[in-house]
């Protein structure tokens, strides 16, 4: 065999380093990391929460085929910060989710047992102005008696409203019955032209004193919009019936 096929047919010269080929970005990471960035929008709405589940599993595919690749592609650092962000954003958005559902049934059901309340002990002027608005109520210490009085539309939408089942019951009862939260009904998140608002339906039970008559069960759906000028939320009662009607 002669000299020459002994050898390379291409020598390599003395010192010189083999010529690595530079190795393919992992297009899973990349799409990972985007998706990560992409998953502080689930803060905003629930439906948003697709977001960070879709950034966990290609994350962790990304970091599978990363590890398989027998030709060593790179991005794993890009995986891996896009799983970070998507796991960091999707439980910040379900725990802010289910600390404002938390909030908001607590304050609503202040406001139904105000409301309640404020039924049976009779002022039913006062519970009229609690259906309306902030904007749309009287001043504090307007003598609401005179005013319905003085108003023939306003005296005759609480009119409407004092007949009303179950309003006319609620009065009878007198201010010795007792209320009682029984169940959170729905939460739902709305836009108006107003704004964005929220509609919280509840039910309560309400007894008689002693063995006066039958409890009368009642569901309330009350409405909390914010004030668009100073920021303010605003509760009013937007509906009230008996359960089983």
């Amino acid at each position: 065999m002669s000299e020459i096929g002994r050898h390379d047919s291409m020598p390599r010269m003395r010192g010189e380093e083999p010529v690595e080929e530079p190795r393919a970005i992992s297009g899973l990471s990349i799409v990972a990391l985007v998706l990560g960035l992409a998953a502080a929008l689930a803060l905003t709405a629930p439906y948003l929460w697709l977001l960070p589940i879709a950034g966990v599993a290609v994350a962790i595919a990304a970091l599978f085929s990363i590890a398989r690749d027998p030709q060593g592609k790179i991005g794993k650092p890009a995986a891996i910060a896009g799983l970070l962000l998507s796991l960091l954003f999707g439980s910040w958005a379900i725990s802010n989710h289910v600390t404002r559902e938390r909030l908001l049934y607590r304050q609503a059901e202040e406001y139904g047992q105000r409301w309640l309340r404020t039924v049976l002990e009779g002022d039913l002027h006062a519970a009229h102005q609690l259906k309306m608005t902030q904007d749309e109520r009287q001043s504090p210490g307007t003598d609401l008696a005179a005013y319905y009085r003085d108003h023939t539309e306003a005296n005759r939408s609480f009119r409407d409203f004092a007949r009303q089942s179950p309003v006319a019951e609620l009065a009878e009862m007198g201010p010795e019955a007792t209320v009682r939260w029984i169940n959170n009904v729905r939460l739902d998140h709305e836009r108006a032209f107003g704004g964005p608002f929220d509609r919280i339906t509840q039910w309560f039970e309400v007894e008689p004193a002693g063995q006066n008559g039958q409890g009368l069960r009642v569901q309330l759906t009350l409405i909390r919009s914010i004030d668009r000028w100073f920021g303010e939320a605003q509760w009013k009662l937007d509906e009230v019936r008996a359960i089983g009607e």
